[in-house]
């Protein structure tokens, strides 16, 4: 075991707060007040840019280390998931989530998965698609099927077509056969991905063709994909698109 690095985690588990108020704070805006909540917090919790290089460092190093390293910075990530109220503290560790092995972040990503912020769960789908696991497709599969946001099912189809497996095109059978539009192109772009086969935006043949291979694997997969509820601030969305560059 590496003491250096387990005492490294240790002390990363000191920053999980969140003390600031509102959601500009949460999202970090750098506004004046954020600026000087921030300067007040230093001294008694670690602020979003101390703790973001520290969780970086910390991922880079369980990289090149044990699986059990590995799996206790991932059981810190996601006691931070689920404790800290800082959006971007949680969306930076469920990116670094997807730089561990599967095996050690596995349950940790279900985590995300089922944040209250369907960013956070948008970036799970990305991380599942990352792992390209039996597993993965799985909770894939199910967050398509029960997730009410389109941000996510969307994310989680573009992930499902990183699977090259009879089993990855059946998984959108399902949104084929719902009249949403811009989810059945987005499958149909994934189909494309997954089986090779050139039919663009044609979702009557890619229904024919994905009729051709069976069944569901699953009763999941044949549940109906849930309507859209999230619809999210353009304040809020234009901030993310910002980071994301």
């Amino acid at each position: 075991m590496n003491r250096h690095f387990l005492l490294a985690v240790c002390l990363l588990s000191l920053g999980v707060v969140g003390c600031a108020k509102g959601a500009l704070w949460k999202l970090g805006y750098l506004s004046p007040q954020a600026r000087q909540q921030w300067a007040d917090e230093e001294k008694i919790a670690k602020t979003w840019p101390v703790l973001r290089d520290e969780m970086t460092g910390l991922a880079e190093q369980a990289q090149a280390s044990s699986l059990a390293d590995q799996q206790r910075l991932a059981k810190r990530f996601a006691d931070m998931l689920e404790k800290d109220n800082r959006m971007l503290v949680r969306l930076h560790a469920v990116r670094l989530l997807g730089e561990l092995s599967p095996e050690a972040a596995m349950s940790s990503v279900a985590v995300a998965a089922r944040d209250q912020n369907a960013d956070v769960r948008v970036a799970a789908c990305e991380v599942y698609g990352q792992m390209a696991t039996a597993d993965a497709l799985l909770q894939l599969t199910q967050l398509l099927r029960s997730d009410a946001s389109e941000d996510v099912q969307i994310a989680a189809i573009r992930s499902i077509g990183r699977f090259k497996s009879s089993e990855a095109a059946l998984a959108l059978r399902s949104v084929l056969e719902q009249e949403q539009p811009a989810l059945q192109l987005v499958a149909a772009e994934s189909l494309g991905k997954i089986t090779g086969e050139k039919f663009g935006k044609d979702v009557p043949k890619w229904l024919d063709y994905v009729a051709t291979l069976g069944p569901p694997a699953d009763s999941a997969t044949a549940l109906p994909v849930q309507q859209a509820a999230h619809q999210q601030p353009d304040e809020v969305k234009s901030f993310l698109n910002s980071i994301k560059q």
